[in-house]
């Protein structure tokens, strides 16, 4: 590799470190040999981590967690702000949360009707009806079933359940019913 191509690729420690506002720890690099770091690379956390702990064998200091932390996201960071790279790193706490079924999970109930689902099983499923190709001909809506893994407070469900029965009975004919209903 040409050397003009490999200097390119360094940046200084202190430009690194002063970004994250730990520009004062930069002699300690400096003095262990780390004054340029390698902004091209992926450095690994173990490969991070050596260079923390040479920083601190070869000035005989050690850095309390709170600035080890600072320092080690500062060098292990840097790759994802590094030169030719669009995209800002995303924290572990900006992702949403993703449910999934099981893995023996199959879709067995969602062809039924909503109405021909036990009560139970109507709480723990939700449907949406979604338009796939608007202005086509034939089956352009399809209905999806997802899984409701949060729950309300059973006092909720047995209003439900006793609402549907008063409504049940208000449909039927008071003569065919028989005494049980």
């Amino acid at each position: 590799m040409p050397k003009d191509k490999k200097n390119k690729d360094l940046m200084s420690t202190q430009v690194l470190l002063a970004a994250s506002g730990l520009d004062e720890f930069y002699k300690y690099f400096d003095q262990a040999g780390h004054s340029m770091f390698d902004s091209m690379t992926h450095a690994s956390d173990l490969k991070v981590e050596q260079i923390l702990l040479e920083v601190e064998a070869r000035n005989g200091v050690t850095f309390n967690n709170a600035v080890r932390i600072k320092l080690w996201k500062a060098l292990r960071y840097q790759w994802f702000r590094g030169p030719g790279k669009g995209l800002n790193f995303v924290e572990r706490v900006d992702v949403q949360q993703l449910h999934l079924p099981p893995l023996e999970w199959q879709e067995q109930d969602s062809k039924f009707k909503f109405g021909d689902l036990e009560s139970d099983r109507q709480r723990q499923v939700v449907r949406k009806i979604k338009q796939l190709a608007p202005g086509e001909t034939g089956q352009s809506l399809q209905t999806f079933q997802f899984e409701v893994y949060t729950r309300s407070p059973d006092l909720i469900y047995e209003y439900r359940d006793l609402e549907r029965c008063v409504q049940e009975w208000e449909r039927r004919n008071p003569r065919s019913m028989i005494q049980e209903d």
